[in-house]
């Protein structure tokens, strides 16, 4: 069996045991016991609930300095303002309410706030209220995570603060930057500006790597940096150096950005100190010529061994070099070029079977039915190497004898490979 006893607050109650009464009967009397357990009870109930050391939340700047009760508030409504906060805002803010001495809050008594404190950065700003000058509680508006200075206190004229959010407080007005903008010099300016954009501090010049110059009112690029397209590029490059541009190779005047890299142009050189002189630029030179590089040869010839010679895949006819081997049917300009098929001849610009044979469907030339004609095969090799000598005859013409000769040896070396197979 108990005695069950009602606290009046929160709704607590406290439960004496009454065998505990009884053993204290044997010091005192039953009167005197349930009186001391009562107080007791009273004691335990008021000191465990009703009392905190803070009210704590987190809330929207405006939410915090507009808190209405600031020279009469009580602990439950307090609480409840500080947890329901919908107000929307770049960046919530940590309150709290606690009282300078050290003391605790009693849910049975009113309060008032003596100074309003808010924090940003390592920037603090206290404004005293008009509360009762015996108030000793505390309201803190904790802004840390916010950079730069994103808000400031100023009189009611700061209120007409373009480009904020603003509340009176007092006598005093705290503007908070909307989302975009900075604090720079008590005024909200545009952030993120670009390069070539308007601006009146360099602060507002971040939208632009290297840029975070503001120079008669216009966002630039940093000093060694140049704009270019809208963005800003390193400027000076040494030859070697990679590059976007050609105007970022500007320490020799005769540089140009090439596939990347900041390199001479055409007909200059590099110097040891990094600049390009003009160098040597050797003249163009056909097949047989002399050469010290594959750009003087022309006509499909390349330098080798310091002579200008048909590239593979083509050969020397009349006075240039053209492609060898053309098939059945091709393009070519002379029957030399026909050796891919050995009874194959010019004829009206393609490569065709001469008289007597027929295109297989090899690619390659058969002889016709011998009754129908009257060439036989030797008739017509004959032919065939009548119209190849006709052509190395043509071929040299106006040459000097060392390419004569050679020429020569190599129409020698295909008649015989040709038509008897030596």
């Amino acid at each position: 069996m108990g005695l069950l006893m009602k606290s009046p607050i929160q709704g607590s109650c406290l439960v004496i045991s009454i065998e505990y009464m009884f053993k204290m009967i044997k010091h005192e009397t039953m009167v005197h016991t349930i009186k001391y357990m009562l107080l007791f009870g009273l004691m335990l109930c008021f000191s465990v609930e009703g009392y905190v050391k803070s009210i704590n939340g987190e809330v929207c700047l405006k939410t915090g300095l507009e808190f209405p009760n600031k020279c009469s508030f009580q602990v439950n409504t307090t609480q409840d303002y500080f947890k329901t906060d919908r107000g929307t805002c770049r960046s919530k803010c940590s309150v709290k309410i606690y009282r300078n001495d050290g003391s605790t809050f009693s849910s049975y008594y009113h309060y008032s706030l003596r100074t309003i404190t808010v924090i940003s950065g390592n920037r603090s700003t206290t404004i005293n209220t008009t509360c009762s000058s015996y108030s000793e509680s505390e309201l803190r508006i904790n802004c840390s995570s916010w950079k730069h200075d994103v808000f400031l206190v100023g009189n009611e004229h700061t209120c007409e603060e373009r480009d904020a959010d603003c509340t009176h407080i007092e006598k005093n007005c705290i503007c908070h930057c909307l989302s975009g903008y900075i604090m720079v010099n008590s005024r909200c300016l545009l952030a993120n500006v670009h390069v070539g954009q308007m601006c009146s501090s360099d602060l507002q010049c971040t939208g632009t790597d290297n840029s975070g110059v503001c120079c008669n009112g216009v966002c630039q690029c940093q000093l060694g940096y140049l704009k270019i397209d809208g963005f800003c590029y390193q400027e000076g490059l040494v030859l070697n150096q990679p590059c976007a541009h050609n105007l970022q190779c500007s320490v020799s005047p005769h540089a140009a950005c090439l596939e990347g890299r900041c390199s001479c142009i055409g007909g200059y050189k590099a110097r040891s100190d990094g600049q390009c002189e003009k160098g040597f630029i050797p003249e163009k030179a056909f097949y047989g010529g002399f050469c010290s590089q594959n750009d003087q040869c022309t006509n499909s010839t390349v330098c080798t061994n310091e002579r200008c010679t048909c590239k593979q895949g083509f050969v020397f006819i009349d006075t240039g070099c053209h492609k060898k081997d053309v098939l059945l049917n091709q393009s070519c300009m002379y029957s030399h070029q026909c050796l891919a098929s050995p009874y194959a001849a010019y004829l009206e610009g393609r490569c065709s079977c001469i008289e007597g044979y027929k295109a297989r469907n090899n690619g390659q030339c058969e002889k016709e039915d011998l009754n129908s004609h009257a060439c036989t095969a030797t008739s017509v090799q004959n032919l065939h190497m009548l119209l190849v000598l006709k052509e190395y005859a043509a071929a040299l013409t106006d040459i000097n004898q060392e390419t004569a000769f050679n020429v020569k040896k190599v129409m020698i070396h295909s008649i015989s490979h040709t038509y008897f197979h030596v």
